[in-house]
């Protein structure tokens, strides 16, 4: 298994993923996935399988306040 980031070719898999795993009122997407790619390429990433995607995780960087401290990064950590 290979984790790599996402590229903008790779959303009609994402999307399909994204569609298995959500309910339809919840599920993002192929335009908002177009989109965070586009703005955000290094937050988002794959796990591929023999060359098949088959998992991803997204996470962008906020100013998002937990109790009284203020996070301004998230990570994503191997």
């Amino acid at each position: 298994m290979i984790i790599r980031t996402a590229s903008l070719e790779d959303l009609d898999a994402i999307t399909k993923i994204e569609q298995v795993c959500f309910p339809a009122a919840e599920a993002a997407d192929r335009a908002s996935f177009c989109e965070r790619l586009t703005y955000y390429p290094n937050h988002f990433w794959l796990l591929t399988d023999q060359e098949k995607i088959v998992g991803f995780v997204n996470e962008g960087v906020s100013e998002s306040v937990h109790g009284n401290v203020i996070w301004y990064q998230m990570r994503l950590t191997f």
